[in-house]
């Protein structure tokens, strides 16, 4: 029996020899090789995975882009390039008066705001750098009361817009918060504005 158990131990320490060889053929690898050799995951064995991250908003901006006010929506074209579009419509009476005639009237004002917005500082808190311009559509309706003639005065332009402030846009969607200082650049004035929006992520 003795003999036996010898030989049987013998034998599997024989046999665990060569697969342990030092030739490199048929050799159990080490848990730190098997890492290696496996294919880039994450987790080990889990699929890479991209950050994933809040692509659109929709907000109500006062001021702004679209002067008075507007309703935009922006989404994310990568985690640090927005692209923006609104759309702001509003009115004003307009009148004058000289000694001889009054002159009153309407303004009607269509503005589609439409922007880039580079977001630095990741995370939900951004700085924002905004460039773009407002495609706009201007109607001018007026009656001289004195002549009851009536005048009318429509164009359409394009208003170059720049702006700098903060953006806090959560990764995971929610609460929307935007703040900008603007200049517009019309023929050579620039005019100074700023824009407070609120809204949603998702």
């Amino acid at each position: 029996m003795k003999q036996i158990l010898i030989a049987l131990f013998l034998t599997c320490t024989l046999a665990h020899a060569d697969m342990g060889g030092t030739d490199g053929t048929n050799r159990t690898l080490t848990a730190k090789e098997a890492k290696k050799s496996l294919p880039a995951t994450t987790n080990y064995g889990a699929p890479a995975t991209t950050e994933e991250f809040s692509r659109a908003q929709v907000s109500f901006e006062l001021l702004g882009s679209g002067l008075l006010y507007s309703v935009y929506g922006s989404y994310r074209i990568i985690d640090k390039l927005a692209f923006n579009a609104g759309f702001s419509y509003w009115s004003a009476d307009l009148g004058s008066t000289s000694t001889t005639t009054t002159t009153s009237g309407t303004a009607k004002f269509l503005i589609f705001p439409v922007s880039l917005s580079l977001l630095l500082g990741g995370g939900n808190n951004n700085f924002e750098v905004l460039a773009g311009g407002l495609i706009n559509s201007v109607s001018i309706t007026g009656l001289n009361v004195g002549t009851s003639t009536a005048d009318k005065f429509a164009n359409t332009g394009f208003i170059p817009n720049f702006g700098i402030g903060y953006r806090y846009w959560p990764k995971d969607g929610g609460f929307h918060f935007r703040f900008l200082a603007e200049m517009f650049i019309a023929s050579s004035s620039v005019l100074p504005w700023i824009g407070l929006s609120f809204g949603y992520a998702f």
